[in-house]
């Protein structure tokens, strides 16, 4: 927040907790973190207030691939997001994790080669993943008109019950936006060459990618190492200017089941 860059380089952004604390920028080395007056609710270019969603964001770990059972704490964060409404003010949402490192720049311009109508960007060969997911507005909007149609999405991704091979229960949040997005009708284009660069979709060998032509990367938990790939990222704009004329036109890509490699259209 203090650096104005990641998700804060938006042309709106919100932060959402289990509680209400104000982000206050503390100069170049980043932002303090301070529990928030009630009374606050505005937000100035030095201080950000986060919403709160209400529970818990402690979290068990299962499934095939011992991920975090998170997918109920981003149904209330959705649910968020539809009552907050701001969403529909712009043409795409983006909900990004605190380690992935993003370039808003970047992903504006990937963008404006995107189709119309309710669809969602896949940034990985495996399936969408969940450091940095962007929705259309109209993909926004049908999740928001029809939560209860993915019901049975979420109770299967919260259902720890079967053996941990089974790859149709206890799955992430990703996962279940995935699914729930195709239960709903919403199309997605493939663009996993360009918007993530992470280590779970075979991106990077022993080191790491921050100078190459992508929108984000992930995952960086430090704050040194944060910066870092962000500064590398932004010194390198020759890597993303060759992505982005080389990529190919991008379509609607027909929606595959769990464990199937999207095909690219």
């Amino acid at each position: 927040f203090g650096h104005g860059i990641g998700i804060f380089g938006c042309t709106r952004y919100a932060v959402f907790s289990n509680g209400t604390f104000t982000l206050r920028a503390s100069g170049p080395t980043g932002s303090q973190l301070q529990p928030a007056p009630a009374s606050i609710a505005a937000v100035s270019s030095s201080e950000l207030v986060t919403l709160p969603i209400g529970g818990t964001l402690e979290v068990a770990m299962g499934g095939k691939w011992k991920t975090a059972m998170n997918t109920d704490i981003f149904v209330r964060v959705w649910t968020a997001v539809f009552l907050l409404g701001e969403f529909k003010d712009h043409a795409w949402t983006v909900k990004a994790d605190p380690d992935c490192v993003f370039l808003p720049a970047r992903l504006q311009q990937m963008l404006l080669r995107e189709p119309e109508g309710a669809v969602y960007i896949n940034n990985c060969k495996f399936g969408l993943h969940g450091p940095i997911e962007v929705l259309s507005r109209d993909a926004v909007l049908t999740y928001a008109n029809s939560p209860a149609t993915c019901q049975g999405v979420r109770d299967d991704a919260m259902d720890t019950s079967h053996p941990k091979e089974d790859e149709d229960h206890a799955f992430g949040e990703d996962e279940y936006l995935r699914r729930c997005l195709a239960k709903l009708g919403v199309g997605h284009v493939n663009e996993y060459d360009m918007l993530l660069s992470e280590q779970a979709c075979g991106h990077w060998g022993e080191t790491l990618a921050c100078d190459a032509g992508k929108v984000s990367f992930h995952p960086f938990k430090g704050i040194d190492d944060y910066l870092g790939c962000w500064r590398n990222a932004t010194s390198s704009p020759g890597g993303w200017d060759q992505a982005l004329a080389a990529a190919p036109k991008p379509a609607l890509a027909p929606w595959r089941p769990s464990g199937d490699e999207p095909v690219a259209v």
